[in-house]
């Protein structure tokens, strides 16, 4: 059968239109560029397929313009890296614990502020491999714009960092990266075992 990817008109895509990427069957049914993504079950193919399955279809989906990662400022990578390593405690808190909103609010800000992202990324730094430290010290050498409130200038640019690193493994599709930083950085934070977060 078939394939082909439709491009809407100039100035139609909104919220619930048709996106760049929408591919339709020769019978007009419409299939997410996700669907269309091969998965591989090879283990060393793992890597790619996710972030082919997630950041690919992303980019698929809103002709997102494929970069290199060096193309990106220490602060964007910051940027995405912040959200994106909210996005891991955030995912930890609320899968495994039954509370109130505040209450996860609470115990995923004392993760993610400045001051406990610093202490993640000097316990985290003797791991890091040489390109992983390169971002690093990039992050933590940009000059930011603005200050974290309850941390030091140099916690903060040290969170940046940590950030940093953190948005180009998202960038890079290597989640599973991610998340062993994450799991060793809750360590040095003293949360205790990560099953038990």
């Amino acid at each position: 059968m078939e394939e082909s990817v439709m491009q809407p008109e100039q100035g139609t895509a909104e919220c619930g239109s048709s996106l760049p990427g929408q591919i339709m069957t020769e019978s007009g049914i419409g299939r997410s560029a996700y669907d269309t993504l091969e998965r591989s079950t090879r283990p060393e193919d793992r890597a790619k397929d996710d972030k082919d399955r997630f950041t690919g279809s992303m980019e698929t989906m809103f002709s997102l313009p494929s970069r290199d990662w060096k193309q990106y400022s220490a602060l964007e990578l910051a940027y995405i890296g912040d959200a994106a390593y909210e996005l891991i405690i955030r995912t930890i808190y609320v899968k495994r614990a039954d509370m109130q909103v505040e209450k996860l609010h609470r115990k995923v800000t004392r993760c993610v502020s400045a001051k406990a992202q610093a202490k993640m990324a000097a316990s985290l730094l003797p791991l890091l491999d040489e390109e992983e430290t390169a971002i690093y010290r990039r992050g933590r050498n940009a000059k930011p714009y603005t200050k974290a409130k309850n941390a030091t200038l140099a916690e903060y640019l040290e969170a940046t960092g940590f950030e940093a690193v953190m948005g180009y493994l998202y960038l890079e599709g290597r989640f599973e990266r991610m998340n062993e930083l994450t799991a060793k950085g809750l360590e040095a934070l003293g949360i205790g075992e990560t099953r038990q977060v």
